[in-house]
């Protein structure tokens, strides 16, 4: 995975959307709640218990991607929840975004395995600089050369 180079506290991008570079303060793996990175563990469709308690396949997943439920178009999460119910192990999903007069401009999503493997992305933003910034954050979360199997 690749390191970024820190200045003033925040991560040095050059994804191409100078917006976003600028916007961003913290790249990493895992759950993250950051300016310009939200991200947490997806659970697959098929896990029912949680804490003790056992609940309908796909129950958990929905709650976890309830998270990004104002974030994301309904064909986005349709094909993460068709990739989950796929997997029997947990995900994670990165959301990467910035502000823009107050409004919140979402480039994309990437998915990966727990152990940092790429699965899929997902470019959703406005322009052409979206799949910049996905392309250009991918290499900071996901292991080179690791591709799930099937992604």
């Amino acid at each position: 995975m690749k390191k970024p180079e820190w200045k003033n506290g925040k991560p040095v991008l050059n994804t191409g959307c100078k917006t976003f570079d600028s916007y961003i303060n913290y790249i990493g793996t895992g759950n993250v709640w950051a300016n310009g990175l939200f991200a947490n563990y997806i659970r697959p469709y098929s896990e029912t218990e949680c804490n003790g308690r056992e609940n309908e396949p796909g129950h958990l997943l929905k709650f976890d991607l309830d998270a990004y439920k104002q974030y994301m178009f309904s064909p986005t999460r349709y094909q993460i929840e068709k990739r989950m119910k796929e997997m029997t192990q947990s995900a994670i999903l990165y959301m990467f975004y910035h502000k823009s007069h107050g409004k919140y401009v979402i480039h994309g999503f990437i998915l990966t395995t727990a152990d940092h493997r790429f699965i899929t992305d997902f470019v959703t933003g406005p322009t052409y600089k979206s799949q910049q910034v996905i392309l250009g954050v991918r290499d900071y979360i996901c292991e080179p050369e690791k591709v799930a199997a099937g992604a």
